[in-house]
């Protein structure tokens, strides 16, 4: 719930486009999400990184939603819908 909790406040603390990017929250969720492991299915819906680059292409960072993306094949490397993602 804590690594939930922080993805909603980074969602929150970055939804308006025109604020610089706040990434505290960001990088709490993300390490607290080091701690789940791999299996499958996912106990994430999706990762916290395909979460971060869904906000980067909210925002129109579209080099900055690559780089989350990344981050979250690292978690999930076979993924079709972040392979998908990936090439948007």
């Amino acid at each position: 719930m804590s690594m939930a909790r922080y993805e909603l406040a980074g969602w929150i603390d970055n939804i308006n486009p025109a604020q610089p990017f706040n990434d505290m929250a960001w990088k709490e969720a993300l390490n607290l999400e080091k701690y789940i492991l791999y299996d499958e299915p996912p106990r994430l819906m999706y990762p916290m990184g395909e979460s971060l680059g869904r906000l980067h292409q909210y925002r129109n960072e579209k080099s900055k939603a690559k780089q989350a993306y990344a981050l979250a094949l690292q978690k999930r490397p076979k993924s079709p819908m972040i392979l998908k993602l990936m090439n948007k």
